[in-house]
C-alpha cells in the first residue's frame, strides 16, 4: 500500500528488463500488485466479523474446515467480496498513471485514450464528452448496484 509515484519506476524497469513493456500483460500486473493489498485489507475486515461460533457449529454438524469456509463463511462474506470487486475494478478502470505508462497505442484505456483528445491545436469537446461518458456509466452503474454493501463496508469496524 504504497504511493503510485513510488511503484512505477521500479515497475518500469521490471517490465522493460522481462520485455512486457507496453503490453496488456505489464498493465495486468501493476493493477494486481497495487489493489491486491487494499483487497486482502478490507476482506480481513469482513472475515473477522463472522462469529467463531457458526465455524464451530458447522464442523459439529460434520463439514471440514474447507466446507465451512464454502458453505458457511463465502455466504457471509459475499457482500464484502463484492464490495472490494466492484471497488478493485473501480480503481483499475479510473487509473492513468498505469495506463499511460505502461502500454502503448494497441493497449489503451479509456482515460489515456480520452486525455490524447486534448491536444495543442485544440480540444475536440465532442470526443471528449462521449469518451467521458463511456468511462463514468458503468462505473456509476456499478457504484448504484452495491450502494448499500458499500456503505456496510466502510462502517465495519464502527462502534455500535
Amino acid at each position: 500500500m504504497v504511493p503510485i509515484a513510488a511503484i512505477i519506476l521500479p515497475l518500469y524497469m521490471i517490465f522493460q528488463t522481462f520485455h512486457v513493456l507496453n503490453t496488456i500483460h505489464a498493465l495486468i500486473f501493476a493493477h494486481v500488485s497495487f489493489n491486491l493489498p487494499f483487497a486482502i485489507w478490507l476482506m480481513n475486515g469482513f472475515f473477522k466479523e463472522i462469529p467463531v461460533s457458526i465455524e464451530e457449529a458447522a464442523m459439529a454438524d460434520g463439514c471440514s474446515k474447507l466446507q465451512a469456509f464454502y458453505y458457511v463463511d463465502l455466504p457471509i462474506v459475499l457482500p464484502g467480496l463484492l464490495v472490494t470487486a466492484i471497488l478493485s475494478i473501480m480503481f483499475s478502470w479510473n487509473d492513468y498513471a498505469f495506463a499511460s505508462l505502461f502500454t502503448a497505442a494497441d493497449s489503451q484505456t479509456l482515460p489515456v485514450i480520452a486525455a490524447r483528445l486534448i491536444t495543442q491545436f485544440g480540444i475536440s469537446w465532442g470526443q471528449v464528452m462521449s469518451m467521458g461518458s463511456f468511462i463514468f456509466v458503468p462505473i456509476l452503474a456499478a457504484g448504484l448496484l452495491i450502494q448499500k454493501y458499500l456503505v456496510r463496508g466502510l462502517t465495519m469496524g464502527a462502534i455500535k
